[in-house]
C-alpha cells in the first residue's frame, strides 16, 4: 500500500457480504401470519431492507395495511425472535466474499462491519460463516446511539479501531452506506449487485463493483488515482 493510503475497509452486511433476504422474508411471513396478515413476497421484501429490524417490520406492517393497528415495538421484538431461527439457514455469502476477504486481510487491510442489523444476529451470521475472526469490529444498528445514514455510526466504529476517516473506505450496497460514508469523509464503493436499487444508484460514490470479487482491483484503481 502507498504511504498514507487507506488501510481500513468498512463493510455493510446485508446485500453486500451476505444475501440475507430469504431469511428476513421468512421471519416476516411468520410474524405477519401470527397477526392474521398476508405476507410479502421475497421481491417485495428486498426494497424494505437496510434500515434495521424495527424499520423492516414497520414497512412490512405498512405493506399489509396494518400500520397503527399493531404495536411496532412488540412486533419488532417478536420478529427478532423468529429471525433467530432463520438467519443462519437462509443467509448465504455472495460469490467470492470469503476468498476476497481473506486475500484483503493478507494484504494488510483492516476489516470491520458497519450494519444497521442488530449486533448480535450480525455476529451470529459472521461466526456461522467462519468470518467473524477477520473483523476487528462489528458495529450493529444497536451498537451506538446512531446508525447509518448518520456518519457517526462509521466514525464511532473507526474510533474504536483507532483509525480516522481518511484511512477508511466504506463498501456497501445501500443508500445509507453511501450517504454515511460521504458525510463521514470516507471514500465510498457501491456494491451494485445488492439491494440498493435505484435510490443508491443515483447517489455519488467514488467507485462501484458488480461483484465482490472485483473489490481488490477496484481498491488498486482507487489507490492509483491518489496523489503520490
Amino acid at each position: 500500500m502507498k504511504e498514507n493510503a487507506p488501510s481500513v475497509l468498512l463493510f455493510d452486511l446485508d446485500g453486500t457480504l451476505v444475501d440475507s433476504a430469504p431469511g428476513l422474508a421468512e421471519a416476516l411471513g411468520q410474524l405477519l401470519a401470527e397477526k392474521g396478515l398476508p405476507a410479502p413476497t421475497l421481491a417485495e421484501v428486498i426494497p424494505m431492507i437496510g434500515d434495521g429490524a424495527h424499520k423492516l417490520v414497520e414497512r412490512a406492517l405498512h405493506w399489509a395495511e396494518a400500520e397503527g393497528q399493531i404495536d411496532t415495538e412488540m412486533a419488532s421484538r417478536r420478529f427478532l425472535d423468529l429471525y433467530a431461527a432463520t438467519l443462519i439457514a437462509d443467509t448465504k455469502l455472495y460469490d467470492g466474499v470469503e476468498e476476497t476477504l481473506r486475500h484483503l486481510s493478507r494484504e494488510g487491510w483492516r476489516l470491520a462491519v458497519c450494519t444497521n442489523k442488530p449486533e448480535k444476529p450480525s455476529c451470529t451470521i459472521l461466526d456461522n460463516l467462519g468470518l467473524l475472526p477477520l473483523f476487528e469490529q462489528v458495529a450493529g444498528g444497536d451498537s451506538y446511539s446512531t446508525r447509518k445514514p448518520d456518519p457517526r455510526h462509521l466514525t464511532e466504529c473507526l474510533r474504536a479501531m483507532q483509525a480516522s476517516p481518511v484511512q477508511a473506505i466504506m463498501v456497501g450496497d445501500g443508500h445509507n452506506d453511501l450517504l454515511a460514508g460521504r458525510a463521514a469523509g470516507l471514500t465510498t464503493i457501491w456494491a451494485r449487485y445488492g439491494y440498493g436499487g435505484e435510490i443508491a444508484a443515483g447517489l455519488p460514490r467514488d467507485a462501484s463493483i458488480a461483484s465482490f470479487a472485483e473489490l481488490p482491483a477496484c481498491l488498486k484503481s482507487l489507490q492509483a488515482r491518489r496523489p503520490a
